[in-house]
């Protein structure tokens, strides 16, 4: 047996509530975390350019430009859920279990509101979470796709074979009501064995069952969605009938035809046979791309005045207040920065001197304190400094859960002695 490098590459393109997180953290626990991402969300193309390069599995909430198709490099895997059951168990998540960033504040509040209402709110924040989310986002997928927000009956009709279309072109189309045949075709395609069991992952704790829920609530949801129940109950009909012919790995040659490099995670492969089926082995990277990096940093001591363009050394405090490990390598550094906002908001200067973190691990719960130099803006006048972390190739963590440290600074020139 000779060891070789599987360029072989999955997309998950996991549809809120329809138990991807599950098959993602049963994939980590079976490959590790240099093979399989985090659940992301993005751009389709945006993630595979920034993440393709770091794991074999990409799994997120994936957006499509209208007429993208997929990458001939990957091959994709998505589940669908039973749309009313769906729409209720994501109006849920988002009330109560949503992490109350400030950009979820208006999506929870709509939520609240359709709620509250039985469903006559429908705040447009909202509108493609709670009605036909599945014809809307696969309707946009390949080079002869068409989705129009027309109400009428043709164009309806159009949208739903164009998702139709779409979803034949996925290696694996799973049924969240058959889990347990939905992971065994991702096992049998991956080359693992089936899983006997997921445990679930961010599940909506105070859900109600469907059948609780008003009558009035019950049938606005599902008046909301007739398009999302017509392909659903079309794909569960279409799997039902034929006898599912399990998924076949893309071969190891045909990777190399197509060019793809390849990667240095080891695999095991006979060497009498060539063609024979590539095993899969756990990875774990010594670092990573960060994608959860809850935490926060504060000063001690924050400087209230400065001269203009003179150079400080302000100390700060960084906590990991998440799940995932902040490492910082040589690939991927990460360096605690700054940038000077004007009093309308405005950013004055976008990057400042950047400090190297002087610790390779920052774990979970773990604080760690810095030096920082701070450069004040040449010009008198009243500013706002962001004190941040940023992760080099990448931009700042903020956008990955950190809240920064700010500070109110008056730049002026020292008083006479």
């Amino acid at each position: 047996m000779a060891a070789t490098s599987f360029p072989g590459r999955i997309i998950i393109d996991h549809i809120p509530k329809t138990g991807g997180q599950a098959l993602s953290t049963w994939l980590v626990e079976r490959l590790g975390t240099g093979c399989v991402s985090p659940d992301l969300m993005g751009g389709h193309r945006e993630l595979i350019e920034t993440y393709g390069g770091h794991h074999s599995i990409i799994s997120g909430h994936l957006h499509f430009f209208e007429g993208e198709t997929f990458d001939p490099r990957y091959q994709y895997i998505t589940c669908l859920r039973e749309p009313v059951e769906r729409v209720l168990s994501w109006l849920y998540f988002v009330l109560y279990d949503a992490m109350p960033t400030e950009n979820a504040k208006p999506i929870k509040a709509a939520a609240e509101a359709f709620l509250r209402s039985e469903g006559k709110e429908c705040p447009t924040d909202l509108v493609y979470g709670y009605s036909n989310y599945y014809v809307y986002h696969y309707s946009l997928i390949g080079d002869q796709s068409i989705y129009s927000k027309t109400k009428k009956s043709i164009y309806q009709e159009i949208n739903l074979q164009s998702a139709l279309s779409a979803l034949n072109k996925y290696d694996v189309v799973g049924i969240y009501e058959d889990f347990s045949v939905f992971t065994a075709e991702v096992a049998n395609l991956i080359g693992l064995e089936a899983p006997k069991k997921i445990r679930k992952v961010n599940v909506s704790t105070p859900r109600p069952p469907v059948e609780t829920i008003s009558k009035a609530l019950r049938d606005r949801i599902l008046e909301l969605n007739q398009d999302d129940i017509r392909l659903y109950e079309t794909v569960v009909e279409q799997k039902r009938q034929r006898k599912v012919v399990a998924p076949v790995p893309k071969s190891f040659f045909r990777w190399l035809h197509r060019g793809q490099k390849n990667r240095k995670m080891p695999v095991v492969q006979d060497e009498a046979e060539p063609n024979s089926r590539v095993h899969w082995v756990k990875y774990e990277p010594e670092e990573t791309v960060l994608t959860a990096a809850f935490g926060s940093l504060s000063v001690p001591s924050p400087p209230s005045r400065l001269a203009p363009s003179e150079y400080m050394t302000v100390r700060v405090n960084i906590t990991n207040e998440g799940f995932q490990n902040w490492r910082n390598g040589p690939c991927f550094p990460l360096r605690a920065g700054y940038r000077w906002l004007l009093p309308s908001g405005e950013i004055y200067q976008e990057q400042g001197v950047r400090t190297l973190l002087p610790a390779t691990l920052i774990s979970p719960g773990a604080t760690m304190t810095i030096d920082m130099t701070v450069v004040a803006p040449p010009e008198p006048g009243s500013y706002t400094l962001v004190l941040t972390v940023y992760q080099d190739h990448f931009a700042s963590l903020e956008q990955r859960g950190l809240t920064p440290a700010i500070i109110q600074v008056m730049v002026a020139k020292p008083d006479p002695v």
